[in-house]
């Protein structure tokens, strides 16, 4: 028996828990466990090192065997598992897998040793809990680790919807073209292009009649004074048509912006001055 070996290295060794290894048995352990030592496989490697400290193997053998083992569990990480049910009580019932093998079959609250690299622990309670899967990638020298995890009962209910009386979300205002604001603003824009024209034209007019000598002999065809009567009120209806329908037009694109800033505002409102001054 080495002197100062650990509790679990002098149980290891005793001769009543399995029958003494030979030599090459001893050799062949240590071999195999440094590999899977290399290879990240601490649970596998500790069984082989715990395979090659039997009082039938060589000293030498032995304390190498001794040596990587203490090692070993300072690189090898580990784990607590704090499930806990949906009340938030902790749970011992729980079954632990690791990568689909079984790791414990019950909780007792002490670390659990896992190889390094990825892994998915499945937790199983029962039939009245699913299953939960956790992903965690365990690192060397990672130790006593808490990994928490809530059990989810079966048949559980949805949230309630929210109350008659709650605010039902703001929706967001619509993105589609205002058409009635832009269809009033080319109808003012083409109204006082007309109003320019006509108004133009009928000064035009009204000043070669002026300078006619039928203006002083009052001898002037009335078609021609009625022609530039006629384009000077269509000049005036085209100038009513054209005030109305822009400002018609800047209240409806105002009015519009205004419902889309209180949207965004989460319902509150925004003061907007929509008077047009003429």
């Amino acid at each position: 028996m080495l002197l100062g070996a650990p509790a679990w290295i002098a149980v290891a060794a005793s001769p009543s828990h399995a029958a003494d290894p030979t030599v090459q048995e001893c050799l062949s352990s240590s071999d195999r466990a440094t590999a899977l030592r290399s290879e990240g496989r601490y649970r596998d490697a500790r069984k082989s090192f715990l395979a090659c400290v039997a009082e039938s193997c060589p000293a030498i053998v032995r304390r190498d065997c001794v040596t990587s083992l203490t090692e070993l569990d300072q690189l090898q990480p580990s784990f607590v598992f704090a499930v806990r049910d949906e009340r938030g009580a902790d749970m011992s019932e729980v079954r632990v897998l690791v990568d689909g093998e079984l790791l414990v079959e019950r909780l007792d609250g002490k670390p659990v040793n896992v190889d390094v690299g990825s892994h998915v622990f499945t937790f199983t309670a029962g039939p009245r809990y699913r299953e939960q899967r956790v992903s965690v990638l365990a690192r060397t020298t990672e130790k006593n680790r808490v990994l928490p995890v809530t059990m989810d009962p079966i048949g559980a209910s949805t949230p309630a919807p929210p109350a008659s009386g709650a605010a039902a979300p703001a929706t967001q205002p619509s993105a589609a073209v205002p058409v009635l604001p832009i269809v009033l603003g080319a109808v003012g824009v083409v109204a006082l292009g007309s109003f320019a024209y006509l108004g133009l034209s009928a000064k035009s007019d009204l000043r070669a009649l002026e300078d006619d000598p039928c203006a002083i002999r009052r001898t002037c065809a009335q078609s021609d004074v009625d022609s530039v009567r006629t384009r000077f009120a269509l000049a005036d209806v085209a100038l009513g048509v054209g005030v109305v329908s822009l400002a018609a037009a800047t209240w409806l694109w105002l009015a519009r912006d205004g419902a889309q800033s209180t949207a965004r505002a989460g319902g509150r409102a925004v003061p907007l001055d929509l008077r047009v001054r003429f």
